[in-house]
């Protein structure tokens, strides 16, 4: 359901220029100057100044590369609403987690090291969101198989229907009038209280063998069988199984905005420090001169 970034990480030392003579020059030499993205440091062909710049601009360099591809979409993420129609009650509540960086992609894996030694609370709080978004698609795929059971057993021409037999419902819309009056309830303080009420004042309509609810003709039969279809449409609104279904998608959809606004906080700083040149790590071996010739 969230969108991945989808980076392959190049190493950070293919675009260096370096010197590999680290013996003392017998006569002086012009000073060289090494520039990254936004600096330039000038040294000599001392080999201690040399390689105090050199590692220190491949740590830079790394640091810039676990910030554009990772903390910083983590210290921006969103959740976006991506229903493509809005005539079912489920649509509502589907949602993709936007700038979610690739959690498979190898520089994710190196600063989910980072992670864990600076601030181990924050690998927990992001396995957290994940499995909070596998909560949430359960719970709407719940939610559109128990509509869908109820509301088909009122569709067909069946002794099993809650119904009498002949009257034919078009399910489709009977879905989209239930819908309807749930989003219209969902925001209120009190579902229940909404439906009752949005049933005592509705005025449903027979028309030349259709029955009309909310402008939509759900169904066909004899117009007498108005009271019928009415009592039968209604009870399904007021289903518990479904308003529950509804107010924990409500309860979801919070406690994923809650849990990504706390994974932005978290990683704000990170991102913040690395920009200002004061970030610093608990991370044995990182970026040491071992690890940056080992890549060369």
């Amino acid at each position: 359901m969230s969108s991945s970034l989808g980076f392959k990480y190049a190493s950070i030392t293919s675009d260096v220029q370096y010197d590999t003579d680290f013996d003392f020059p017998s006569e002086p030499r012009e000073h060289s100057r090494d520039c990254g993205d936004n600096y330039c440091l000038d040294y000599g062909w001392d080999p201690f100044v040399f390689s105090i710049t050199f590692f220190g601009v491949e740590r830079r360099r790394h640091y810039n590369a676990l910030n554009r591809y990772v903390f910083k979409p983590l210290s921006d993420l969103q959740l976006i609403s991506v229903g493509l129609s809005y005539d079912f009650i489920v649509d509502y509540f589907r949602y993709d987690l936007k700038n979610m960086p690739s959690q498979s992609a190898e520089i994710y894996h190196l600063a989910f090291k980072h992670m864990e030694q600076d601030d181990n609370d924050l690998p927990k709080e992001i396995e957290n969101l994940n499995n909070m978004l596998i909560h949430h698609d359960n719970l709407i795929s719940k939610t559109a198989a128990d509509i869908i059971k109820i509301t088909k057993t009122t569709s067909s021409i069946s002794y099993e229907s809650p119904v009498k037999f002949g009257v034919v419902y078009d399910y489709e819309r009977v879905y989209m009038f239930l819908s309807r009056v749930w989003i219209s309830c969902m925001d209120g303080k009190n579902i229940i209280e909404c439906l009752e009420n949005y049933i005592k004042n509705a005025t449903p309509r027979a028309d030349n063998g259709y029955f009309h609810f909310d402008g939509l003709p759900v169904a066909q039969g004899d117009e007498k069988e108005l009271n019928t279809v009415r009592d039968v449409l209604y009870n399904i609104l007021k289903n518990k199984e479904i308003i529950k279904n509804i107010s924990d998608l409500k309860a979801s959809t919070k406690t994923l905005n809650d849990q990504i606004k706390k994974i932005k906080e978290m990683v704000k700083p990170i991102a913040d420090s690395i920009d200002e040149d004061l970030y610093s790590t608990r991370i044995k071996g990182c970026c040491t001169n071992l690890t940056v010739l080992r890549k060369i």
